[in-house]
């Protein structure tokens, strides 16, 4: 099969930024050459999907954390309503040769090559924000560090490269629009960027949140040199299913929660024959596809949540009914949507949620109790003693531990002489690595207080021990103030049925506990030098 991760550089390229098809905007320029034209368009609607998926159950705050890449880092697709961009492709085999012996490209695989010669060649995009401050931030962050030129009578940015004629050009086009192009494509006075049969593809599309079409006819010559050299990155018994591309005229992606069908593939063959031929290529493929769902599915859902089993057996039936229609030169293949799809979806997505926070929570306890063991083997005692040739007293062990966790960067700008309280180490209390917690601020993961200063201390066996435990109430991450162990058993026996903490122990492992363990065993568990002997079945 294509290797689908080689020719997502074209969609990338495109979702970078986004358009006002309506926008005309004399600027004085020619038409574009047919070669220029583009042959790839990506139309997303990011507004209106985020705003599906909260529908569906997602939580809009995710999408916080999702950024743009390039020019637009750091900036988050919560920020951005729509996206729309055009790009071209190449003429011939001679200029896709070049791009293939280049030696700068010469690691790169053959699609994100070409992907990448598409931008100088002829590429237009657009982003428009939700609001003026959202385009304003994005545009002070590239637009003081890149060079100018001006085209046309007007002066554009160069988020990448040199100044050139053949340069990528952004400029800020209204209150709430940033555009982006080559130079050909942004001197047009018309806009009109599209092949004819792009834009005939795109018209009949479905104006869906994510529109994605192709326009494989205009560049045929190329295409069949594509697909030559794409046979050397794929298995021969792929070969055949790429060849059916070849007597395509065209392909449309669309997506959108609100639809009857949640995803639509459209392809436009060149004949009823070759139509023929495209939909038996793309059944064979989603009979190998169900075959492989099925027991993907099987392995999964033994232990998926309860609230996930219902909704992955609604995926199944999706999966299991997808077929490919033929209806004279065109071939669809339907992701219809189930009646209870949305419901399903909010199902498992808080089901998913769930299970991901429990993954979380042991992973932090993990990643603390083998940074404990790293930091012990570094410097032969174990980082809890508050001892002020270490650290200042007043100092967390959490932070004697930066430099074994993604903390480093931290580490390097704190005084540890210096108390939590004070600068420069007060300015971090807001910004604490989430291994020690979720909010930034309030650490979860507590020692429990000993004398313990090396493994050596821990006389009652490392792996009967509880270093570390988490506890429901969080604690300034910086400050110096462990848990006793009478709290740690407050904290445990105060726990509510089906309740249980995770416990890091001496020996870098991870286990929990509950409400039921004996008192007289927790807190021979919570001592490491007690002297009294445990059996391990106390371990979940």
């Amino acid at each position: 099969m294509i290797n689908t991760k080689n020719i997502s550089l074209l969609v990338c390229l495109a979702i970078g930024l986004l358009v006002q098809p309506t926008f005309t905007w004399a600027q004085g320029g020619t038409a574009l050459r047919e070669d220029q034209r583009a042959v790839v368009v990506l139309d997303l609607r990011i507004g209106q999907l985020i705003e599906e998926f909260v529908a569906a159950g997602f939580e809009k705050e995710r999408f916080e954390g999702m950024q743009l890449s390039g020019p637009l880092a750091a900036t988050s697709v919560s920020q951005v309503e729509r996206i729309y961009g055009a790009t071209s492709l190449p003429k011939d085999i001679e200029t896709l040769n070049q791009i293939v012996e280049n030696s700068l490209l010469k690691d790169f695989p053959v699609f994100p090559s070409v992907a990448w010669q598409a931008l100088t060649n002829g590429c237009f995009l657009q982003i428009k924000f939700v609001d003026k401050p959202a385009a304003d931030q994005v545009e002070a962050s590239w637009k003081k560090k890149t060079p100018k030129m001006k085209m046309g009578g007007f002066n554009y940015n160069i988020p990448w490269g040199q100044k050139k004629e053949d340069a990528f050009f952004a400029q800020r086009v209204d209150e709430m629009t940033i555009e982006f192009g080559s130079k050909g494509c942004l001197l047009q006075s018309d806009r009109s960027f599209f092949t004819d049969r792009l834009n005939a593809a795109y018209q009949a599309a479905p104006q869906e949140a994510l529109r994605l079409v192709l326009d494989l006819e205009t560049r045929r010559d190329v295409l069949k040199n594509v697909i030559k050299l794409g046979k050397k990155e794929v298995p021969r018994t792929a070969h055949a299913y790429l060849e059916l591309v070849e007597i395509l005229k065209s392909v449309a992606l669309t997506h959108s929660f609100n639809s009857e069908n949640l995803m639509s593939l459209i392809a436009e063959a060149n004949s009823d024959a070759d139509a023929e031929e495209v939909a038996a290529g793309l059944s064979s493929v989603l009979q190998i596809g169900k075959v492989g769902f099925a027991t993907v599915f099987s392995q999964i859902s033994r232990g998926a949540p309860e609230g996930a089993k219902e909704p992955m057996a609604m995926v199944k039936g999706m999966v299991d009914g997808l077929k490919a229609d033929q209806s004279g030169a065109t071939v669809k293949v339907l992701v219809k949507k189930p009646e209870n799809f949305v419901a399903m979806l909010g199902q498992f997505t808080k089901a998913s949620l769930a299970q991901f926070e429990v993954t979380s929570r042991k992973n932090r306890i993990r990643q603390v109790a083998l940074a404990v063991s790293n930091y012990s083997r570094a410097n032969k005692y174990m980082p809890f003693k508050a001892d002020a040739e270490r650290a200042h007293p007043s100092l967390s062990w959490r932070t004697k531990l930066l430099p074994f966790i993604k903390g480093s960067r931290i580490s390097r700008k704190m005084d540890m002489a210096k108390a939590a309280t004070e600068a420069p180490n007060a300015q971090f209390a807001n910004q604490m690595p989430k291994v020690f917690g979720a909010d930034g601020a309030l650490s979860n993961v507590m020692w429990v207080q000993s004398k313990a200063d090396s493994l050596g201390d821990v006389t009652d066996g490392a792996s009967n021990t509880i270093m570390v435990i988490e506890s429901p109430q969080g604690r300034p991450w910086l400050v110096n103030k462990p848990v006793t162990i009478d709290e740690a058993v407050a904290m445990v026996k105060g726990l509510a049925d089906g309740e249980e903490l995770y416990v890091g122990l001496y020996d870098s492992s991870v286990s929990t506990v509950t409400s039921e363990i004996a008192e007289s065993t927790l807190r021979s568990l919570l001592d490491p030098s007690d002297g009294n002997a445990i059996d391990a079945s106390w371990k979940k």
